[in-house]
């Protein structure tokens, strides 16, 4: 699948290194993470070649994967099934994934100075994914710098980007199992170190003020007032729709969608 990729002509010269041994040597350092000095003893390979062969590999198997195995749910049938996985395994309906970010360590680039020194004193380079109920990736952010957060990384990440722009597909609210009246919207998971967030609301459905004129100009929001009337009143604030969701999905982890064993293994028994 990757061999036309990774494929190189021989020269008058030499013999190219054969895909296969391409691929092997690329496999194993990823998977043991081995300094290319020890491959280059046991592959009789310089670790000059090494040190190239790897990024061409690693690229050429994400460019050829990538499709069957990192692809974004864009449609409501592939957000439905994520959700329906997330229900059916883990008790948690109305989840399109579960989010995290891991910290890479690395030897400090030149001339970088603290941009890839994180909070434990190491310098790391960020990964932040997205994984459906089955731990498979759905979406991956590589390459920001040690020093930022999960929630900075969060801030700047493309999916967040086409999630606010509803470029997604994703559905709209839906009932909760066994609390047909209640509707939550499809979340995503994570853990303190993201902000709770929602949607913002459209600026063209609000009314702003001209200040020339002196005088309120009407928003969208009126032509379609009855769909606000079924808003949840909440206070004002950052995250305050998310959090009412957040709320909403706790009490029914407490009383409807309680599992029989979430107690004790929440040590409350």
């Amino acid at each position: 699948m990757v061999s036309p990729e990774i494929q190189k002509q021989n020269t008058h010269l030499r013999e190219a290194i054969p895909p296969e041994q391409r691929l092997s040597v690329t496999l194993r350092y990823l998977a043991t993470g081995e300094s290319r000095r020890s491959l280059g003893f046991q592959y009789r390979i310089s670790h000059n070649l090494i040190s190239k062969i790897i990024p061409e590999v690693s690229s050429a198997i994400f460019t050829s994967l990538k499709q069957n195995y990192l692809k974004l749910p864009t449609t409501k049938e592939e957000w439905f099934a994520v959700a329906h996985d997330f229900h059916s395994m883990w008790n948690f309906p109305n989840c399109i994934g579960a989010m995290d970010g891991k910290r890479f360590l690395l030897t400090k680039p030149s001339n970088t100075g603290a941009l890839y020194y994180d909070y434990k004193s190491h310098h790391s380079m960020i990964m932040l994914a997205l994984v459906d109920a089955n731990y498979k990736f759905l979406f991956v952010d590589v390459g920001t710098q040690g020093r930022a957060s999960d929630a900075g990384v969060w801030e700047k990440c493309i999916l967040r980007e086409y999630l606010e722009g509803e470029r997604l597909d994703v559905p709209a609210a839906a009932s909760l199992p066994y609390a047909p009246s209640v509707k939550t919207p499809f979340v995503i998971v994570g853990d303190d170190a993201f902000p709770a967030q929602s949607v913002p609301i459209h600026p063209e459905l609000l009314e702003r003020e001209d200040v020339n004129q002196g005088i309120i100009v009407p928003g969208q929001g009126r032509q379609a007032a009855a769909a606000f009337e079924r808003l949840q009143v909440v206070g004002r604030g950052h995250g305050n729709e998310a959090k009412a969701v957040r709320d909403t999905l706790k009490s029914y982890f407490m009383e409807r969608g309680k599992v029989s064993w979430q107690e004790q293994m929440a040590l409350l028994h």
